[in-house]
């Protein structure tokens, strides 16, 4: 029943000749045979395009283009797609062969979902146990977790191309990160998801830009996009929604009175909470434990602030105390 779906796998790579046959092969040797594999060949200068092009499998189709980026490779790759589900697969990454399989039997079964990724082991070329992306599995916490972070791995998500025609593709804006960005437009037309299982094994290593320390690549855009998030979801003004993240993101440099207001900063995580109970009855338990979460998150960054800010030694003493015993009490985000 499920081989009759065609999925698109678009696999955009950029001098990936290390690790590109691996993940050319973790998706051939899928047990979900129904798929197109579209390589974009972003302007490589080593032996990327000789890989490639020693694949007879009829199901690879390949585009060799001008060095041209991430965002507007990926929106080459759907423009041909002919599938009504598209996968991504990043080049140093591995799918598990039953990824696709798992995957698009949940989406059949789902079909308010648009947009579904997996949980991924994290490995290194020295360490295969390097870590988990752990991320919540149900809609409405990754829609609480997506005012303030990315919950998917890119290279593991699957969503219908009805959802991209109906959203757009992704965004070139370099002042945003293209995935998160896409991610928040899904979830206003339908839910999002990740499956419990393990089926990506992703691969952690410097060259990869998503793993870049840059402020350019990683923490200034995901600000600009908690930033958009709330302001589509929250009825504040700018300056209230520029308190907010600033403070919730460590950076009180714009907060004058020496005072981190958590009343005011715990009444934008109870609003948010409400919300999402009107939209998600049926979670209401999942979205009172990420609630609690990240009150305790706002205390913590409420305690860090005094902290900054106080000169009695005695004091500065407890607080770190209390900050310490905080961080143990707290429960992981994740779950």
């Amino acid at each position: 029943m499920f081989d009759n779906h065609l999925i698109s796998v678009i696999l955009p790579v950029y001098n990936g000749e290390k690790y590109l046959k691996e993940a050319i092969d973790s998706i051939l040797f899928q047990t979900h045979k129904n798929l197109e594999l579209i390589i974009i060949n972003d302007g490589s200068t080593d032996s990327t395009k000789e890989i490639i092009d020693q694949y007879s499998d009829k199901r690879i189709i390949s585009i060799h283009q001008k060095n041209s980026g991430l965002a507007e490779s990926l929106n080459n790759g759907l423009k041909i797609a002919k599938g009504e589900y598209i996968a991504r697969q990043d080049a140093d990454d591995i799918s598990l062969p039953r990824r696709l399989e798992k995957q698009i039997q949940y989406l059949i079964n789902h079909p308010k979902v648009v947009l579904l990724g997996t949980r991924a082991k994290i490995f290194t070329n020295t360490n295969d146990n390097y870590g988990i992306h752990n991320h919540a599995t149900n809609p409405a916490q990754l829609h609480f977790d997506l005012f303030f972070n990315n919950p998917f791995v890119h290279s593991s998500v699957m969503f219908r191309k009805l959802a991209i025609d109906k959203v757009g593709m992704y965004n070139g804006d370099r002042s945003l990160i293209e995935d998160y960005e896409l991610w928040s437009r899904f979830v206003q037309i339908g839910q999002v998801s990740n499956l419990p299982d393990i089926l990506v094994l992703y691969r952690h290593h410097d060259a990869g830009i998503s793993k870049e320390s840059s402020n350019y690549y990683k923490e200034k855009p995901v600000i600009n996009q908690n930033k958009i998030n709330f302001n589509r979801f929250l009825n504040l003004t700018n300056d209230e929604i520029e308190y907010f993240i600033s403070s919730v993101n460590g950076d009180f440099n714009g907060i004058s009175d020496k005072k981190l207001n958590i009343e005011k900063l715990n009444l934008v995580i109870i609003k948010i909470s409400k919300k999402l109970n009107t939209i998600y009855p049926e979670y209401t338990d999942e979205i009172e434990k990420r609630k609690k979460e990240y009150l305790k998150i706002i205390k913590w960054r409420a305690n860090k602030f005094q902290r900054l800010n106080t000169k009695n030694p005695l004091k500065l003493f407890f607080l770190k105390v209390s900050s310490k015993l905080q961080q143990l009490i707290s429960e992981p985000i994740n779950d």
